[in-house]
């Protein structure tokens, strides 16, 4: 199939289905609250035993913060992050057990570095200073309750090794990033409909050819008003097999064009 020449007879549509779903992204995302981040990152170190070589304990390490990762991000750990003395206020969050729970977890992501014990903790908030409260509590909570969640006890120490830092612009949504996806499903769905439409069209125009019955073919030109009223052409006397094969010659003309009109159409889908 010849898709460049679909696509040239049919770029309007491209553009403009393309164009639309572009649009529908920008919306969608500017009716979004716009938010900050605010990351700290934190060390977890297994401490090393007679009976535990390094790479056991980097091991170790590494699990314990994947764990944490998942902590965090638990009604627990808010209760704490709430307790401490960093001004966030119960207030900001829903009252909705579900609600509350599901607004915690949006407003907090975590990630845990390959192959090291490093865990990084984002904090998103619509307000810079609030966003920075938050993550000062969470590496509060993480450096001196940890124990209460993986029970390692003095065997683990966590570190802050880069303290709370704020992004300076908003960075959710991002708006790139979602006119980009705009952009690439605006274009599959575009290429996939004039494609589709292009097929539908050589079925329809195949199927109209394959079912034309030359008896009861009207119009208006020349040949054909001959065919039906010229008395002297076709007497009332003339049996209806002899009507029926003179109007088949006077057609089959543009039959066979029509024939070759779609094998010529065909070929450039194919090539």
């Amino acid at each position: 199939m010849n898709y460049l020449h679909i696509i040239k007879s049919k770029w309007q549509t491209l553009v403009l289905i393309t164009m639309g779903f572009v649009v529908l992204s920008l919306v969608l995302t500017l009716i979004q609250p716009f938010e900050y981040r605010s990351r700290v990152e934190l060390l977890i170190v297994q401490k090393q035993t007679y009976n535990m070589d390094a790479y056991a304990a980097t091991r170790a390490a590494e699990k314990m913060a994947t764990n944490l990762a998942a902590v965090v991000k638990t009604k627990s750990f808010f209760d704490k992050v709430l307790a401490g003395n960093f001004g966030i206020s119960r207030s900001d969050f829903p009252t909705d057990e579900n609600d509350l729970r599901k607004a915690w977890q949006k407003k907090i992501t975590t990630q845990v570095f390959p192959e090291t014990s490093i865990l990084s903790v984002n904090i998103y908030d619509k307000n810079k200073r609030e966003a920075n409260r938050i993550a000062s509590a969470v590496a509060y909570v993480l450096v001196n309750d940890s124990a209460e969640y993986i029970g390692a006890g003095s065997e683990v120490s966590i570190k802050v090794v880069n303290e709370p830092l704020v992004s300076n612009s908003p960075v959710r949504p991002n708006i790139v990033l979602n006119l980009l996806g705009g952009l690439v499903i605006g274009l599959v769905l575009s290429l996939g409909w004039i494609f589709y439409r292009s097929l539908q069209n050589v079925e329809s125009l195949n199927s109209e050819i394959k079912n034309f019955d030359p008896e009861f073919v009207a119009g208006d030109s020349e040949e054909m008003h001959k065919a039906h009223f010229d008395s002297s052409d076709l007497s009332l006397r003339d049996s209806d097999e002899a009507r029926r094969e003179k109007i088949r010659n006077i057609f089959e003309p543009q039959i066979k064009t029509m024939h070759d009109d779609l094998s010529n159409f065909e070929n450039n889908l194919i090539n």
